[in-house]
């Protein structure tokens, strides 16, 4: 459905908090000692925001975007 709407076609997506970014998607660090929390979204007053760890490998940050924007997805609109 993202690729679809977003027109990302078939091929890997591109940087993933760019594209979060291009699309109204608020993206912020998470502070250097929670080291407990990979990442995680929210959405406040219609606005939907991820929360990622800086810390972490390039891959699983790029893993952690996309499966937040799954959450937003998913809650949409509660």
């Amino acid at each position: 459905m993202v690729r679809t709407r977003w027109d990302l076609g078939q091929a890997p997506a591109p940087n993933m908090v760019h594209l979060l970014e291009a699309h109204g998607v608020r993206v912020f660090s998470l502070p250097p000692d929670s080291l407990e929390v990979d990442a995680f979204a929210v959405w406040r007053s219609g606005v939907p925001f991820v929360f990622l760890h800086t810390l972490k490998t390039v891959e699983r940050a790029r893993f952690f975007a996309a499966h937040e924007l799954g959450h937003l997805v998913m809650h949409a609109g509660r």
